[in-house]
């Protein structure tokens, strides 16, 4: 303990020394110039100091801080960053041919729902979804064509592809003439 006082006044005297010295460098720098020689020690090793916490409200502010719960995969989809995007993947598992943009405009449009409406859990992100749905893909627009109707359209587009493999003549690679 003793040697540990002395080795801090001796430190302390080291550092006062040096300050001491700057400054008076400092001050007569252009007046006088004297060489002071700096002492260097070498390193000190000085004992670990154990801090305790003695404040008790302290302590637990601190354990409140660190013991804060992170919010719930259901709160983080109130940002429309990780909504949209949690949204998409669960509309592509469920309808994959759904044309890209329109699972967009489902997916902005769900996001306003869950905010606006719905609970924070896998019920009210669910329901968001189909309400969006529904507001966007409502009754009033036709109903897509029946299986007879493509099946006639698809006889038509291939009447129609035949009528020009008819009319087309490529030229042959090898009857082609040189032009010099």
């Amino acid at each position: 303990m003793k040697f540990t006082i002395l080795c801090l006044l001796a430190v302390a005297f080291a550092v006062y020394y040096v300050h001491e010295a700057d400054a008076f460098r400092r001050r007569f720098r252009f007046r006088v110039r004297i060489r002071i020689p700096r002492i260097r020690l070498p390193p000190v090793r000085l004992p670990r100091i154990r801090l305790r916490i003695r404040f008790n409200r302290i302590k637990h502010a601190l354990k409140r801080l660190t013991m804060r719960k992170p919010p719930s995969q259901w709160e983080m989809l109130a940002n429309r960053g990780v909504f949209v995007p949690e949204c998409t993947k669960a509309v592509r598992e469920q309808e994959p041919d759904v044309h890209a943009s329109d699972v967009a405009n489902l997916c902005n449009k769900a996001f306003d729902f869950y905010v606006a409406h719905g609970p924070r859990n896998e019920q009210g992100f669910t329901n968001a979804i189909v309400r969006a749905a529904e507001v966007l893909f409502s009754r009033d627009q036709p109903d897509t064509l029946s299986d007879e109707e493509i099946a006639e359209m698809e006889r038509e587009i291939a009447s129609d592809s035949n009528e020009f493999e008819d009319t087309v003549d490529f030229p042959d690679p090898d009857d082609t003439e040189k032009v010099v």
